[in-house]
């Protein structure tokens, strides 16, 4: 009896990343729906890997899993079975046909809980935007960038010009006009805005057609999901992470390299398109969905002032 129970204590999920995990799910639950409509009835499954065992948390029971009893925190079902993929692992993709976070804990990750936390609110984006028909697989792959790949491996290892020195200088332009956007005076906000906008309207001209669908896919997605983390802590008001936020937003602003950073540039630049957009009063969350894979929309019917 006791070597059972030792047993089952092994495979139990730790409960730090449960909490953690609960309290993401309350924030969407309060305030999701205030961002995008639905952003709160999207899918919120997520497979927790704690470096030996993967945990699938509100699901049904797949084949290979074996429940798991029910998680305290959220009353969600659980099933677990042996890890399969790498406990350092922060992603969304479709998993048994529904749209799942695959995440290790903040100990595998490396990450505190705070950032833990923030990075499920952002994964959770994903599978919002996932959810929407007009961002399906069908959608996303009528981009037209995947080049045969099947896999989505696509999407992290498109041949971007990140190296070529003048769309670098162009990228940094860019990143440095976003910053004096960000720290423009009310009165001086516009003008700085058109500065931003024409500056984005300089990069993208210098890129091929398909460059320029690559780029605005990765900052419609996964920098409109980096800046979802700072719009949520405001309206949890949260003052606390929405400073931290605020002030990465800039760090990785200043610091922003696209020969370095490569595909990552994306998300600061994408939350930048967001928060100024926000910032100008454009319309631009209620049209999110009617141009899926394009801000660059926004940014012409926010015109200058």
């Amino acid at each position: 009896m006791l070597g059972l129970i030792a047993l089952l204590a092994l495979e139990a999920p730790p409960a730090e990343p449960l909490a953690l995990y609960a309290r993401a799910r309350a924030t969407i639950e309060t305030h999701g729906d205030t961002l995008w409509p639905g952003f709160a009835d999207a899918p919120f499954r997520m497979l927790l890997n704690d470096g030996e065992r993967e945990f699938l948390v509100c699901g049904d029971t797949p084949d290979g899993f074996e429940p798991a009893g029910t998680d305290p925190a959220t009353g969600c079902s659980l099933a677990s079975r042996e890890a399969q993929f790498g406990p350092n692992l922060l992603a969304t993709f479709p998993l048994f046909g529904v749209s799942t976070i695959v995440i290790g804990t903040p100990e595998e990750t490396g990450q505190s809980p705070r950032a833990w936390q923030q990075t499920v609110l952002h994964e959770h984006m994903h599978q919002f935007q996932d959810s929407h028909p007009a961002a399906s697989y069908a959608a996303v792959q009528a981009l037209d960038l995947h080049g045969g790949d099947e896999t989505g491996m696509w999407m992290l290892n498109y041949p971007f010009p990140y190296t070529d020195p003048a769309t670098a200088e162009a990228g940094r332009t860019l990143a440095d006009a976003a910053l004096a956007a960000l720290d423009a005076e009310p009165d001086g906000f516009d003008a700085a805005f058109d500065t931003y906008a024409a500056a984005r309207a300089a990069f993208i001209a210098r890129l091929t057609d398909a460059d320029h669908r690559y780029y605005e896919f990765q900052v419609w997605k996964e920098g409109v999901a980096r800046w979802a983390e700072l719009a949520l802590a405001r309206l949890a008001e949260d003052s606390d992470e929405t400073a931290r936020q605020e002030a990465r937003l800039r760090q990785e602003l200043r610091e922003l390299s696209l020969p370095d950073w490569q595909r990552v540039a994306f998300y600061a630049l994408g939350s930048a398109d967001a928060e100024l957009l926000e910032r100008r009063g454009a319309a631009w969350r209620e049209a999110y969905f009617d141009y899926p894979f394009r801000l660059d929309t926004h940014f012409v019917s926010a015109g200058a002032r």
